[in-house]
């Protein structure tokens, strides 16, 4: 009788161990997880910035030149997977930007993203989210100002160690950066 309740009771320890131990890694995980997601929309927050970010009129002109837009791209490398960065110039977005900037003279830039998390593959590694941008062009004649915003979406992965653009559209274009004069 005393060797079962012995028994017994260093079952109920063990069980008590593993309940413990299991509860730990799982609150582990959903941390990890909410880390992941907030550094994978860092980088989806850095990639749109820089999307939106055209400094002057001057620049823009100078990057639009066939031999440049190649080099215009090149701040996206760092955040985008070699396809997207193909697709991007392809898509010819990022060149919109540029023209509007040298057509109306003016400097652009993102002031506010927000997002949504719309789609989530752990086990691929991916992160989708809506965005909403709001945009602001600066003219340079009159320094006067003009905002609109923009909505699209940005899939990410998580690539060489860090988190990649995979996918960008824009499903809802701003009026204004696609108005010339």
């Amino acid at each position: 009788m005393k060797n079962k309740s012995i028994l017994i009771i260093i079952s109920v320890l063990t069980l008590c161990i593993f309940a413990i131990t299991g509860c730990s890694s799982s609150s582990k995980t959903t941390e990890e997880t909410k880390a992941s997601e907030s550094t994978a929309q860092a980088t989806a927050e850095k990639f749109l910035y820089e999307f939106y970010e055209v400094n002057s009129s001057k620049d823009a002109e100078d990057m639009q030149a066939p031999d440049n837009i190649n080099k215009a791209h090149d701040k996206f490398k760092t955040v985008t997977t070699s396809k997207d960065l193909d697709s991007l110039i392809a898509n010819r977005f990022y060149v919109r930007n540029l023209k509007f900037c040298s057509t109306n003279k003016c400097s652009v830039k993102a002031t506010k993203i927000e997002f949504e998390k719309t789609f989530e593959d752990k086990k691929e590694g991916k992160f989708g989210f809506n965005y909403t941008a709001s945009v602001e062009a600066t003219y340079d004649k009159d320094q006067k100002s003009e905002k609109d915003t923009e909505k699209g979406y940005v899939g990410l992965i998580y690539e060489d160690n860090q988190w990649k653009v995979y996918s960008n559209s824009i499903n809802n274009a701003s009026k204004m950066l696609i108005k010339t004069k």
